[in-house]
C-alpha cells in the first residue's frame, strides 16, 4: 500500500511543476486504482476479523448479561415471595 501511495505522490510532485504527460497521467490512475483496490481488501479484512471477533466476545458479553438478568429476576420474584 505504502509503494502505491509512494508513486502516487511522486507523480502529484511533478504535476505541481509541470503538466504531465500522457503517459504520467496513465500511470498515476493506474496507481490510484491499485491503492483503491488494496484499500478495500483491506476493509473487508477489517470487517471480517471484526465480525470472527463480535462473534466471540459477542458470546461471551451475551453469556454475561443474561446470567446477570436470571440473578436479578431471582431476587424481584425471591421479595415476591416474601
Amino acid at each position: 500500500m505504502w509503494e502505491h501511495l509512494q508513486k502516487i505522490n511522486e507523480i502529484e510532485m511533478i504535476a505541481e511543476d509541470r503538466m504531465l504527460s500522457s503517459p504520467e497521467r496513465n500511470s498515476r490512475l493506474l496507481w490510484k486504482k491499485k491503492a483503491l483496490e488494496v484499500d478495500s481488501i483491506n476493509r473487508s479484512d477489517l470487517m471480517q476479523k471484526s465480525r470472527v471477533g463480535w462473534n466471540v466476545d459477542g458470546d461471551e458479553n451475551t453469556k454475561f448479561f443474561m446470567e446477570l438478568l436470571i440473578i436479578i429476576i431471582g431476587k424481584i420474584e425471591f421479595r415476591a415471595l416474601i
